[in-house]
């Protein structure tokens, strides 16, 4: 299996991310496995559209944050 390293997150959305995860049981990493699986593969799956407007406005957010 692959790994994947996620760099310069906001703190807030690691926050929001572990305590998701600990509403469910798992792990932070376990939960962003999950999160993926979700969005990529599995129900709550996005059209590739909707999916690349979500990004921009993410990375729009987060862009003065360095």
């Amino acid at each position: 299996m692959a790994s994947l390293t996620v760099r310069n997150l906001d703190d807030d959305l690691v926050r929001r991310l572990r305590i998701r995860a600990a509403e469910r049981g798992r792990s932070a990493e376990a939960e962003h496995r999950e999160i993926l699986r979700l969005v990529l593969v599995g129900e709550g799956r996005l059209e590739r559209k909707e999916a690349v407007e979500r990004m921009a406005r993410f990375r729009r957010r987060i862009a003065d944050r360095g």
